[in-house]
């Protein structure tokens, strides 16, 4: 399970969360399920994480208590530049 992303005004912290995924070698990981309702910001720091990993994610899950409503799609489209398909269960 990947940590939630810092508050923004925390740089440093946010430099070591995108570090973290430049460093791992996970050559069999295809999915990501991140634990949340997706917003903007978050997602903005998922994307640089996933641009700078070393391998290559396909598929990420937001699982989520929230209902389906409250989930922005916009928020989300982002990731669609660095993975296949993005899915949200609530």
């Amino acid at each position: 399970m990947i940590p939630p992303p810092p508050h923004p005004s925390d740089l440093d912290c946010l430099q070591e969360f995108i570090g973290t995924f430049s460093q791992l070698h996970l050559p069999m990981l295809q999915k990501l399920a991140l634990v949340g309702l997706p917003n903007k910001l978050e997602t903005v720091y998922h994307l640089a994480a996933l641009r700078v990993a070393s391998f290559h994610v396909s598929v990420v899950t937001f699982q989520m208590d929230a209902p389906l409503s409250k989930v922005d799609a916009k928020d989300i489209e982002l990731l669609l530049t660095v993975v296949e398909e993005v899915s949200v269960c609530g």
